[in-house]
């Protein structure tokens, strides 16, 4: 028997199970309670999941850290299932925390039982070299989740630059570089804890902050900009939710390059940066004044990713993962 794990019932993936069992796996869902406190909502999925499979059984996991849970729940249980994590997310931070927790993913992605994917196999190289090991995972490209009515085609909307999100953005660099383009707005949407400390501090007035936010409130700053630029502080996976969500619109992207980021944009997609506030200036002013070539970069990451990146394929690919779970595959990506 499979299972597919959620970390919460606000997930909308249904697709996922609907499209395996067309393919003929017997599969169910699990989903992880509501709790004031996440990590309760993990543990108490991982503990549903426990009580619901049976030695095996292959477990999915759709949130990364949930499923080491579930392998360290396992193995002080002597329980034993094959687990199967989907796109790792893991960072490289120098905290106590982050090292608790490298130390679990390390102990847990060698294990014979468990499997993993990544959204960027280069992503996938950094964390083995992060974590000092020599584990081997899958290519599955995060899913583009839009449909025709909630697309539309570029819009110019004039010298207006949007970032926003929650992890791994560089808050710091997005205001120095709007600091630095007085004559350009740019809407930064952040989490409320970042917004107060900004609140604090002395920021030029092209620069509009928002915090806390609804999701169709963030998408209309969204789509009410020319530009889509979120620069990344990570090497892992950080602001693709707001990337597709900038395709799904056709704005041009320009983003921090980062292992990531390289497996989805490139000179005809969008822009790649380093973190730099002259290179980050320079391409906002250069992609401002060449509307057609923005354009032109908006509708080839639309159309890259509508291709790539389908719920068709993501469910095909993960299928032959299902298939193949009882081999390792090094640094394949499934077609």
């Amino acid at each position: 028997m499979n299972y597919i794990v959620f970390d919460n019932f606000r997930d909308n993936n249904g697709y996922i199970v609907e499209a395996l069992r067309k393919k003929g796996v017997d599969i169910e869902e699990i989903y992880s309670p509501d709790s004031k406190y996440k990590w309760i909502a993990w543990l108490k999925g991982v503990l549903n999941a426990i009580l619901k499979s049976s030695s095996g059984d292959t477990l999915i996991f759709w949130y990364d850290f949930q499923g080491i849970i579930f392998w360290g729940v396992c193995k002080l249980l002597w329980t034993k299932r094959r687990i199967i994590i989907l796109n790792l997310l893991l960072k490289n931070k120098p905290t106590f925390k982050n090292k608790i927790v490298s130390y679990l993913y390390k102990s847990a992605l060698q294990a014979n039982n468990v499997e993993a994917t990544v959204t960027s196999l280069e992503y996938g190289e950094a964390l083995n070299s992060q974590l000092r090991i020599k584990s081997s995972y899958m290519l599955l490209h995060d899913v583009y989740p839009f449909d025709k009515k909630e697309e539309t085609e570029y819009k110019n909307y004039g010298n207006k630059v949007f970032c926003g999100g929650n992890n791994g953005r560089d808050w710091e660099l997005a205001i120095k570089i709007g600091q630095s383009m007085p004559n350009v707005q740019f809407t930064l949407v952040m989490p409320t804890f970042i917004q107060k400390y900004y609140s604090k501090i002395k920021i030029s007035d092209n620069i509009h902050i928002f915090e806390n936010v609804s999701l169709v409130e963030f998408n209309k700053l969204l789509q009410e900009s020319s530009i889509v630029m979120p620069p990344l502080n990570t090497d892992a996976p950080a602001g693709l939710i707001v990337i597709f969500q900038a395709a799904s619109q056709q704005k041009t992207v320009i983003t921090t390059s980062t292992p990531v980021t390289k497996e989805y944009i490139d000179n005809k997609t969008g822009v790649l940066c380093e973190n730099n506030i002259d290179q980050f200036r320079k391409e906002i002013e250069y992609h401002l004044q060449h509307p057609d070539i923005a354009r032109a970069k908006g509708k080839a990451l639309y159309n890259k990713l509508r291709s790539e990146c389908s719920k068709e394929l993501y469910t095909s690919k993960l299928y032959n993962i299902l298939l193949h779970n009882e081999n390792r595959i090094s640094h394949t990506c499934i077609l």
